[in-house]
């Protein structure tokens, strides 16, 4: 079945304004609370398969709950292993600091796109 007008429009306004491109292959459509009759309808339209949540999209996990702390451990767990304890000893105080600014506080606001528990908060200030 062809895609209708409005939806190739739709994604080429998207792609004309943002200076992406559609790739089908590697997309997928997860619904979130959508009726069987709505997605009957639906899902011929798509240009790409559907998927299901909880999924990964650049490495940040999307969810419509919170995430567990094993979740939010094995977060914690990534951004402990990007602190190289033999390296911190060969460097400069400040070449400690500007390390910690560079890697671990992008790493931190990236993750904190996530509704994240305190204890994450002060367990990655502990690092």
């Amino acid at each position: 079945m062809e895609r209708p007008r409005l939806l190739q429009s739709v994604l080429g306004c998207f792609g004309a304004a943002s200076g992406l491109k559609e790739n089908p292959p590697k997309s997928t459509a997860a619904p979130i609370g959508c009726s069987n009759d709505f997605l009957a309808v639906v899902v011929p339209l798509l240009p790409c398969p559907l998927g299901r949540l909880p999924c990964s999209y650049l490495g940040l996990p999307l969810s419509i709950r919170k995430p567990r702390k094993a979740e939010l451990q094995a977060l914690l767990d990534k951004l402990a292993s990007k602190l190289p304890f033999w390296k911190g000893r060969l460097m400069t105080r400040e070449g400690q600091l500007v390390y910690v600014q560079a890697v671990m506080t992008a790493s931190v606001v990236y993750h904190l796109a996530l509704d994240v528990d305190p204890w994450f908060i002060k367990d990655v200030d502990k690092l």
